[in-house]
């Protein structure tokens, strides 16, 4: 029974800290899709310019489109299928906004859909995914005259795969966890099946020592009455009386050892 609540424990932890970062992650992505987006909303405002670059009202199209698929993506439970396709959106909508405005900034949205990514597929296909994403902001970058396409290249790409590391780790965690769980449901399954299977095999073999060794007494004791009742002499009935005692007695000193022997087990 401890050893059941622990595992139970252990599972309702992990639970809820998977709960707890996934809550966490949803409201860092948002952050930073509201920061990182900020200075260029307030250019556009101003009718200002980012880096070189006029901030045209057309980036906030791509922007609030991305910014909803990443909200979708996070906060709803959603098919493989529909989970890949807002990721297909949103990295879309990246490139559209490295388009409309050439700043390598741009490409730091790449770090929440790495994130997403590492938590949906294989180690493999994950970085596969980041470096696909990384060229496709690259080449969308590259219609510039001067892109700064060595910070992409550079310190996205590497923030993209300490995210998709981390996402892994944290993936494996929660399937070694369900893992556990599932065996532990297993296991208990198990054990009742065995307990029943013990208990049906001790049944058979007291009801084995019963009819063996009860039952050839039982039939003498039975006989013994029986002759008793059918003497006519006080005396020879008499001797078969105390012969029929004489087993009675060893019958129940015999049940007395079998009730003493099952509490014994019980205990």
């Amino acid at each position: 029974m401890v050893r059941r609540f622990e595992l139970w424990q252990i599972r309702f932890m992990t639970s809820q800290l998977t709960r707890q970062l996934h809550r966490i992650v949803c409201i860092a992505a948002m952050t930073i899709w509201l920061a990182w987006g900020w200075p260029v909303i307030r250019e556009i405002m101003n009718g200002g310019m980012i880096r070189g670059y006029p901030a045209s009202p057309l980036w906030l199209v791509p922007y609030a489109l991305y910014g909803a698929a990443v909200l979708a993506a996070l906060a709803l439970k959603l098919r493989p299928a529909l989970l890949w396709t807002l990721l297909c959106v949103e990295l879309a909508a990246v490139a559209a906004m490295a388009i409309i405005l050439p700043w390598a900034g741009m490409s730091q949205y790449l770090v929440i859909i790495a994130w997403q990514v590492g938590m949906a597929a294989t180690p493999g296909r994950a970085l596969a995914w980041a470096g696909f994403q990384t060229l496709v902001v690259v080449s969308a970058l590259a219609q510039a005259l001067d892109p700064d396409l060595c910070w992409v290249i550079a310190k996205s790409f590497a923030l993209q795969l300490l995210l998709v590391f981390t996402a892994q780790a944290l993936r494996r965690e929660a399937e070694t966890a369900r893992a556990l769980a599932q065996t532990n449901r297993e296991l208990r399954a198990a054990q009742a099946i065995i307990a029943n299977n013990v208990r049906d095999a001790e049944r058979l073999r007291i009801s084995r020592e019963l009819h063996d060794a009860w039952g050839h007494e039982l039939t003498a004791l039975g006989l013994q009455l029986e002759i008793a009742s059918h003497v006519t002499g006080p005396g020879r009935a008499n001797d078969h009386v105390v012969q029929a005692k004489g087993l009675a007695s060893a019958l129940l000193g015999k049940v007395r050892d079998v009730v003493a022997a099952l509490r014994e087990v019980e205990r």
